[in-house]
């Protein structure tokens, strides 16, 4: 009898197991569109402090910005990246629009495809105005929170 009561609790931790995690995708992508405009806030601010609240803290992140023709690796040299040019700006207003969000159901990953503008303000004097600007990421939740991992800017050439 308790060999049978064993299995049948065996089997049962099993099946609880293997039952999926009901995924509410209108939550998550209601926290991705939050992300995005807590992400343009970061940007406007013109200050890396809180850099790790957006980006995965891993040498398995990329971001290819719109000056480069190749992708900076590695949360450092991201942080590297934005600290040069944050040193460089006086102000910069940043803003995104139109996302698309494609959530992994088996995953806590999502692909995010949006517009944004960038309007820029050098210490030198020289201004200029991004728009649109054609971005796709991708994104990891970690300990509930949606972070980039890749980030690529473009624009249409004229």
């Amino acid at each position: 009898m308790k060999t049978k009561i064993f299995i049948a609790l065996v089997i049962f931790i099993f099946v609880s197991c293997q039952e999926k995690t009901k995924v509410d995708f209108e939550q998550e992508k209601a926290e991705i569109i939050q992300f995005l405009k807590d992400y343009s806030s970061f940007v406007n601010k013109n200050s890396i402090e809180g850099l790790e609240n957006y980006w995965q803290e891993s040498d398995n992140v990329s971001y290819i910005p719109l000056e480069r023709d190749s992708a900076i690796f590695s949360f450092e040299k991201i942080r590297d990246y934005f600290k040069t040019q944050f040193d460089e700006i006086l102000k910069i207003e940043y803003s995104s629009w139109n996302p698309s969000i494609w959530i992994n159901p088996t995953k806590s990953e999502a692909t995010v495809v949006f517009l944004s503008s960038k309007n820029i303000e050098f210490k030198n004097g020289f201004k200029l105005s991004l728009t649109p600007i054609r971005n796709s990421a991708t994104l990891t939740k970690f300990e509930g929170k949606w972070k980039l991992v890749n980030l690529h800017e473009s624009v249409r050439q004229k």
